[in-house]
């Protein structure tokens, strides 16, 4: 499956969401390209299915740093996983539900 970068209307948003998107592939780069591209996924998914929920509001930065700061910031939510991986194999969708 082929990971589809989120589009917003906000150039602002649109940079917030990018930063986010490298920090992804920054904490998960020890990992195999296939274990980054499914927890990119993943965590991209949230990002979308949560600004849809918040779509009722016309600021996207405010509901965007909002769905952020809800999910974490990737060095913290994914440093546990990273951790693990180098010592087992562990189901990524398993951690990251």
């Amino acid at each position: 499956m082929n990971f589809k970068k989120i589009q917003f209307d906000s150039n602002d948003a649109q940079k917030i969401y990018e930063n986010y998107l490298k920090q992804i592939k920054s904490a998960t780069k020890k990992l195999s390209s296939e274990d980054q591209n499914d927890i990119l996924m993943e965590l991209n998914s949230h990002i979308y299915e949560s600004s849809i929920k918040k779509e009722h509001s016309s600021n996207e930065v405010t509901n965007l740093i909002a769905v952020l700061d809800k999910i974490g910031t990737p060095s913290e939510i994914l440093l546990p996983l990273v951790e693990l991986q180098k010592d087992t194999k562990v189901d990524i969708w398993l951690f990251l539900q």
